[in-house]
């Protein structure tokens, strides 16, 4: 347990509260960016959800971020030097400069992004429940705010938990919208050869039911249920749920 003073377990406390009770993914991650900005001081932040990465236009919640910067986002978002954050499986914390490398600060998206905007240093927040990937918040400094200091990364790790899982509850209600308008079976079954294990597995997948659950209502190994999954991205012709979910709403 990290050692914070008694003021930022006070706004911790606070903020958990605040997360708990949002009825909405904007509002959630409103509540989130303002008022852990109490907690550690930022020039600029956006917060995207997973969605944000399948739309066609990104709508990140921000925190002194104006459009020009959606926009630029939006247009540059393919070549990402996080998008290695969307296939792990647990939530972290970790500094730009603790991946970036000096070909990185050189690609169109570093350009185009942080240097444009003058962000020097970079704090970010890649959030997971149950091995699904949920978003990410990323927090700038401008060179003379200076590096975050170690208690930010610290406030974030004690947060981490309970923000993946008030943000896994508001989209495990927006996909169970979704289930419902999946392709029918046949579709499918016949169409994308799916069996009809897999396509009760992709279902229950795409309600947002945590893996040890689906597991259970399936009666199977979690070994079993990864080989189910590989095999619907392999017929599906996607490589993760994020392109899942991008495949099945194309599909309706």
């Amino acid at each position: 347990m990290p050692r914070l003073a008694n003021v930022d377990w006070i706004i911790i406390t606070d903020l958990i509260y605040k997360l708990n009770t949002a009825q909405t993914h904007r509002e959630l991650r409103k509540e989130f960016l303002d008022n852990i900005h109490h907690a550690f001081p930022f020039d600029c932040a956006s917060f995207f959800t997973a969605k944000d990465f399948t739309d066609k236009v990104p709508d990140p919640v921000g925190y002194n971020l104006t459009m020009e910067i959606k926009q630029q986002y939006a247009n540059l978002k393919e070549e990402d030097h996080l998008s290695w954050a969307y296939s792990l499986n647990e939530s972290i914390v970790i500094s730009d400069d603790d991946f970036l490398t000096d070909a990185d600060r050189m690609t169109p998206f570093f350009q185009g992004m942080n240097h444009r905007n003058n962000w020097r240093y970079g704090l970010n927040l890649c959030l997971y429940y149950e091995g699904e990937f949920l978003g990410i918040a990323a927090f700038h400094n401008y060179p003379e705010s200076g590096e975050f200091p170690a208690r930010a990364a610290d406030i974030l790790d004690v947060i981490k938990p309970h923000l993946a899982l008030a943000l896994y509850r508001l989209t495990r209600d927006s996909k169970q919208v979704l289930t419902e308008k999946l392709p029918d079976n046949e579709r499918l079954l016949f169409e994308y050869t799916l069996t009809h294990r897999e396509v009760e597995t992709l279902k229950l997948i795409l309600s947002g039911i945590p893996t040890a659950e689906i597991c259970n209502l399936l009666a199977i190994s979690p070994n079993t249920l990864k080989n189910h999954l590989q095999n619907i991205y392999r017929k599906l012709g996607v490589h993760n749920r994020i392109e899942l979910v991008q495949k099945v709403m194309g599909m309706v």
